[in-house]
């Protein structure tokens, strides 16, 4: 059968939220993952990934 993209946005959250509820872990690596392939990897051992993460981010969404 063909796939059927959403049509608006909050469909895509919608989705999103109902993998979340149905399968945590599954969630959380595949959110994982994606991270690891868009943010650089430019940390030091002692550095907080959550917070370079948010911080890379940031600073694209300002621009």
């Amino acid at each position: 059968f063909p796939v059927i993209h959403p049509k608006d946005p909050e469909k895509i959250v919608e989705m999103g939220v109902g993998l979340l509820r149905a399968d945590r872990g599954m969630f959380d690596r595949h959110l994982s993952i994606v991270v690891d392939l868009i943010v650089p990897h430019r940390m030091n051992l002692t550095d907080d990934p959550f917070e370079i993460h948010e911080r890379w981010l940031m600073k694209r969404l300002s621009t």
